[in-house]
């Protein structure tokens, strides 16, 4: 073989120069410096460069977020602070009370809406509070407070109730139900509460079906209980009263259209007031059966709801509502045909409207004392309570009842005559028609011995 053709050599010593020695197996001295690092740049240095840079980089990025508020409307920038913080379920129900409200706008056309008042993305204040109370909600919500989130729901209530915000308000009096039915520490005195806010308020609007079930549930949750309320009320009585006025203002809405039904709700109405002990509730509630059972053709059912109701305002010394019951009690008499117990009570009811000064009651007792009198024959007692009923009429404005009591006291002077000028008629002679002659001419009350007749508010002489 050639020579050339041997590869030449390696020398194992080259290169051995730029190979890196391996490192030390002992720590080396602590004056030693490893000449390896010599020129590396120090970490630390290149870090202060970087925050000499990051105040310039911040202000920078300060500004353009403050042009950004200035271009965003204020309803964008409070949601975008929201979720800055980190709120996400504050800003989700935000954002739906605020498509909600826009939606239902929309659907009631452009008419309606110019009378409205201003939609909640406008009202600052009103957002404010709102992102504010549902951030502490949220809070609450995460620490698993639920006393804590119950109230800051109601709160919220509370406060858009008082603007007459119903649509919030019953939403937030809901979410509260919500949140109180979760809560068992209590014994169940956060959800009736929760109950009695959102039913008191549908009453407030005259929502009384939707408001029942929760004013019962409120009644169910308390009955039996000696829970107290903030304001140092007593729960259970309490219910009793809101749920007596509900059974109350059904009965009223049912009374035309089925009057067993209104009756019905009477009942319960006055089965839950004498639970409450309300002497006043038992009372009226009293008085209404009474009514109701009286227009339904029962007359002696509606006698005894009456004087049930008599003998409470007597208890309680209330003359008004004494006059009420005496003459509702002579009406349930006068449709039985029994006058005497009509005209003892008439009596009554004229003698207590004149002492606690009902001059309008006191002026409708003359009237129908005056009318049963005069149907009676006894023209002189007639005459009586007409002319006092007269005088009342005098002294008030309506000018229907003033001409309305001036005929019947007319007629009814008119009937007292009667007797005399009959007679004279009967003797049919020269003497008794000059009388009559005279009388025809002078209308002098030449057949009356009453004094009404020289009386200057007597019809006759006005």
């Amino acid at each position: 073989m050639s020579s050339t053709n041997i590869l030449p050599m390696i020398d194992p010593n080259l290169g051995k120069s730029n190979i890196k020695p391996s490192p030390p197996t002992t720590p080396p001295h602590k004056n030693t410096i490893n000449r390896s690092t010599r020129n590396i740049r120090p970490i630390n240095g290149q870090n202060k460069q970087k925050k000499q840079k990051h105040p310039v980089v911040q202000e920078t990025y300060d500004k353009k977020i403050d042009v950004a508020r200035y271009r965003n409307d204020y309803m964008h920038n409070l949601c975008m602070d929201i979720l800055k913080e980190g709120y996400h379920r504050a800003f989700a129900e935000i954002f739906e009370l605020i498509n909600r409200q826009k939606e239902e706008r929309e659907a009631l056309g452009d008419d309606i809406i110019a009378t409205l008042t201003p939609l909640l993305k406008d009202e600052h204040e009103k957002l404010s509070y709102l992102s504010e109370k549902l951030c502490r909600a949220e809070d609450a919500e995460r620490n698993d407070d639920q006393g804590l989130l119950y109230r800051e729901l109601k709160n919220l209530a509370v406060y858009f109730e008082n603007h007459n915000d119903s649509w919030l308000s019953d939403h937030f009096y809901f979410r509260c139900l919500e949140i109180a039915q979760t809560i068992e520490h209590d014994d169940g005195k956060t959800q009736s509460e929760a109950n009695c806010n959102l039913g008191v308020s549908l009453v407030d609007r005259g929502e009384n079906n939707e408001a029942l079930p929760y004013l019962e549930e409120f009644y169910n949750l308390t009955k039996n209980r000696d829970w107290i309320n903030d304001d140092g009320q007593q729960l259970f009585p309490l219910a009793c009263e809101h749920l007596c006025r509900v059974y109350t203002a059904i009965a009223a809405k049912t009374s035309r259209e089925n009057s067993e039904v209104s009756i019905k709700f009477l009942l319960q109405a006055y089965d839950v007031a004498k639970e409450g002990g309300s002497k006043h509730a038992e009372g009226i509630t009293s008085y209404r059966l009474g009514r109701a059972f009286s227009e339904n053709g029962d007359p002696q059912m509606a006698l005894t709801y009456h004087n049930s109701y008599l003998e409470i305002c007597q208890q309680e010394g209330d003359d008004i509502g004494a006059a009420r019951a005496y003459e509702a009690m002579a009406s349930c008499y006068e449709s039985q045909d029994d006058i005497e117990n009509t005209f003892k009570n008439l009596e009554k009811f004229a003698t207590v409207a004149e002492k606690c000064n009902q001059q309008k009651e006191f002026g409708k007792a003359c009237t129908k004392l005056g009318g049963i009198f005069n149907s009676m024959g006894n023209y002189s007692k007639a005459v009586e309570y007409f002319g006092k009923a007269f005088k009342v009429a005098q002294e008030m404005t309506d000018t229907e009842v003033l001409d309305e009591a001036r005929v019947q006291y007319g007629i009814a002077r008119a009937h007292k005559m009667t007797k005399d000028y009959m007679k004279f008629i009967n003797i049919n002679n020269r003497e008794s028609l000059r009388e009559l002659l005279s009388w025809k001419s002078t209308r002098q009350a030449a057949f009356s011995t009453d004094e009404a007749d020289s009386d200057p508010n007597n019809p006759s002489n006005t």
